[in-house]
């Protein structure tokens, strides 16, 4: 804010010394060296300001970012992971879900792999049916490509295993939620909350450094 308004002064100052000579000639023997420095002023505070907003942008979509959930499921279970993304919604988690986002007309892979990459976490439902879809699968691995990380204590893809499903072997190291147990959504959602209070905090350290 303080620079816009030197920016500012300074802009109106240069116009101001161009239509008075006498004032400039007060402070300057030479009326264009005035104008000169107090342009590029306002030139610098102007590209500062710019790189300010920017950088504001950048950490708002970051941020907005680290709050999306990505939701993994077969499709057989599609009313399952409805109702697992209504109580993400409750929960103040933003649920990235393909029945819902995807339009008519859009292709469907490519759809898949942005809400994928626009996402900062997994959640991924594991039932009878999972491990016999290749697609729930294959979102699974890229899951854990792209947003898994070996050095992290909270990982961002998060299993939730129900009545009749396994763990898979690319999941076998993180901590599960158990929706056998009476306080499993609860669970899920404060689970949820903690991978991305992690994210957030990384996005933010990442644009202070940038």
């Amino acid at each position: 804010m303080l620079i816009a308004v030197v920016s500012a002064a300074a802009a109106s100052f240069s116009l101001l010394a161009i239509e008075n000579v006498s004032l400039s000639e007060f402070l300057f023997d030479d009326q264009r060296t005035l104008v000169m420095l107090l342009g590029a002023v306002s030139a610098m505070g102007a590209g500062f300001a710019s790189l300010l907003m920017l950088r504001v942008m950048r950490r708002n979509r970051l941020r907005m970012r680290a709050r999306r959930a990505f939701i993994i499921y077969a499709h057989d279970d599609t009313e399952l992971a409805q109702k697992i993304a209504a109580t993400l919604r409750e929960g103040g988690v933003e649920p990235w879900l393909d029945s819902e986002q995807i339009a008519a007309g859009e292709i469907w892979k490519d759809a898949i792999a942005k809400g994928l990459e626009e996402s900062a976490m997994a959640v991924v439902l594991l039932t009878s049916k999972t491990e016999k879809s290749d697609f729930a699968m294959s979102e699974v691995k890229a899951a854990i490509r792209d947003m898994e990380a070996s050095d992290k204590v909270t990982s961002p893809v998060i299993p939730v295993l129900f009545e009749g499903g396994s763990v898979p072997s690319q999941l076998a190291h993180i901590h599960y939620v158990d929706m056998s147990k009476d306080d499993a959504m609860s669970f899920l959602v404060k689970s949820v909350h903690r991978a991305m209070d992690r994210v957030v905090r990384e996005t933010e350290e990442r644009s202070e450094k940038a």
